[in-house]
């Protein structure tokens, strides 16, 4: 039941939260990761993705996605919020979040910004299986916040 709750909550998400997020000058998505092939290829970790949206009333909406090869012992994400200051972008919170046994892991949170600033979102999606770690980034485009 757990499973199936998740995977109904990924695909709303997708669902409803993809169009806002390629129509509206006020989100921000990362490039998705790819597992790739080759000697760079990832072992456990077959993509990830992460966006922030402006919410309204100094509020953004992160969500992250973690998606492994296999069933794995932890699955997560790890956001890094990040504000541009006079170019330089300077992480302002950090916050992870991780599942158990699966192969497929979505987060939301959101947070309360000051108003006149660009933010980012600097993802580390990350998998453990036994003693053998894995990370991949991903990395938002910028959300100005009027």
């Amino acid at each position: 039941m757990k499973k199936l709750a998740l995977t109904f909550l990924f695909v709303a998400v997708m669902l409803f939260g993809s169009s806002p997020v390629l129509a509206s000058p006020e989100s921000s998505v990362s490039n998705p990761i790819d597992g790739g092939s080759g000697i760079e290829a990832l072992q456990l970790i077959q993509g990830g993705y992460s966006s922030i949206q402006n919410a309204g009333n100094n509020q953004v909406s992160i969500y992250g996605e973690t998606l492994t090869y296999k069933v794995t012992d932890i699955v997560g994400v790890k956001f890094h919020l990040q504000y541009n200051n006079n170019g330089s972008w300077v992480t302002l919170d950090t916050v992870s979040r991780e599942g158990y046994d699966t192969n497929l892991f979505t987060t939301m949170v959101g947070y309360t910004v000051s108003p006149g600033y660009t933010y980012r979102v600097a993802t580390e999606h990350y998998a453990y299986d036994g003693s053998f770690k894995e990370t991949a980034w991903t990395y938002t485009s910028g959300v100005y916040m009027p």
